[in-house]
Protein backbone atom coordinates (compact mmCIF):
# COMPACT_ATOMS: atom_id res chain seq x y z
CA UNK A 1 0.00 0.00 0.00
CA UNK A 2 1.19 3.46 -0.84
CA UNK A 3 -0.14 6.73 0.49
CA UNK A 4 -0.27 10.15 -1.06
CA UNK A 5 1.92 12.96 0.25
CA UNK A 6 -0.51 13.85 3.03
CA UNK A 7 -0.91 10.18 3.99
CA UNK A 8 -4.69 10.30 3.69
CA UNK A 9 -5.42 8.25 0.55
CA UNK A 10 -4.40 4.58 0.50
CA UNK A 11 -3.32 3.30 -2.92
CA UNK A 12 -3.28 -0.38 -3.89
CA UNK A 13 -2.29 -2.33 -6.97
CA UNK A 14 -5.10 -3.98 -8.94
CA UNK A 15 -4.63 -7.74 -8.84
CA UNK A 16 -4.37 -9.73 -12.04
CA UNK A 17 -7.34 -12.04 -11.50
CA UNK A 18 -11.10 -11.92 -11.09
CA UNK A 19 -13.13 -13.98 -8.62
CA UNK A 20 -16.60 -15.26 -9.58
CA UNK A 21 -18.60 -15.74 -6.39
CA UNK A 22 -21.92 -17.62 -6.07
CA UNK A 23 -24.02 -15.51 -3.69
CA UNK A 24 -26.36 -18.38 -2.78
CA UNK A 25 -23.72 -20.95 -1.80
CA UNK A 26 -21.19 -18.30 -0.68
CA UNK A 27 -18.47 -20.12 -2.66
CA UNK A 28 -15.95 -19.07 -5.26
CA UNK A 29 -16.94 -20.97 -8.39
CA UNK A 30 -14.38 -19.60 -10.84
CA UNK A 31 -11.18 -17.62 -10.90
CA UNK A 32 -10.21 -15.78 -14.07
CA UNK A 33 -6.58 -15.02 -14.87
CA UNK A 34 -7.06 -11.37 -15.69
CA UNK A 35 -9.14 -8.45 -14.57
CA UNK A 36 -12.68 -8.64 -15.97
CA UNK A 37 -15.47 -6.26 -15.04
CA UNK A 38 -18.88 -7.29 -16.37
CA UNK A 39 -22.06 -5.25 -15.94
CA UNK A 40 -24.84 -6.37 -13.64
CA UNK A 41 -27.17 -8.54 -15.73
CA UNK A 42 -24.40 -10.08 -17.85
CA UNK A 43 -24.38 -13.86 -18.14
CA UNK A 44 -21.48 -16.26 -17.72
CA UNK A 45 -21.54 -19.77 -19.18
CA UNK A 46 -20.17 -22.12 -16.54
CA UNK A 47 -18.48 -25.45 -17.24
CA UNK A 48 -18.87 -26.99 -13.79
CA UNK A 49 -21.75 -27.04 -13.18
CA UNK A 50 -22.97 -26.86 -16.79
CA UNK A 51 -25.24 -23.86 -16.24
CA UNK A 52 -25.34 -20.15 -16.72
CA UNK A 53 -24.85 -17.54 -14.05
CA UNK A 54 -26.11 -13.96 -13.98
CA UNK A 55 -23.97 -11.16 -12.56
CA UNK A 56 -25.87 -9.52 -9.68
CA UNK A 57 -23.06 -7.42 -8.23
CA UNK A 58 -19.53 -6.18 -8.78
CA UNK A 59 -17.19 -5.61 -5.82
CA UNK A 60 -13.58 -4.91 -5.03
CA UNK A 61 -11.99 -7.28 -2.53
CA UNK A 62 -9.88 -5.40 -0.02
CA UNK A 63 -6.27 -6.38 0.55
CA UNK A 64 -5.07 -8.26 3.61
CA UNK A 65 -2.59 -5.70 4.87
CA UNK A 66 -1.16 -7.88 7.64
CA UNK A 67 -0.35 -10.78 5.31
CA UNK A 68 3.22 -11.42 4.18
CA UNK A 69 2.03 -12.90 0.87
CA UNK A 70 2.49 -10.27 -1.91
CA UNK A 71 -0.68 -11.53 -3.65
CA UNK A 72 -2.69 -10.49 -0.60
CA UNK A 73 -1.56 -6.86 -0.92
CA UNK A 74 -3.59 -6.15 -4.08
CA UNK A 75 -7.26 -5.36 -4.68
CA UNK A 76 -9.20 -7.90 -6.76
CA UNK A 77 -12.44 -7.66 -8.74
CA UNK A 78 -15.23 -9.94 -7.54
CA UNK A 79 -18.29 -10.73 -9.66
CA UNK A 80 -21.23 -11.86 -7.53
CA UNK A 81 -23.47 -14.22 -9.49
CA UNK A 82 -26.67 -16.19 -9.18
CA UNK A 83 -26.39 -19.61 -10.78
CA UNK A 84 -29.42 -20.78 -12.75
CA UNK A 85 -31.24 -23.88 -11.52
CA UNK A 86 -30.56 -27.16 -13.29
Amino acid sequence: MEQDREGAIPRYDLGSWTVVHDVESQNTIMQLNGTVVLPVGATIELVRPDRTARVVGVRLLAPKELSTNPLDKAVYVCLDVQVDEA
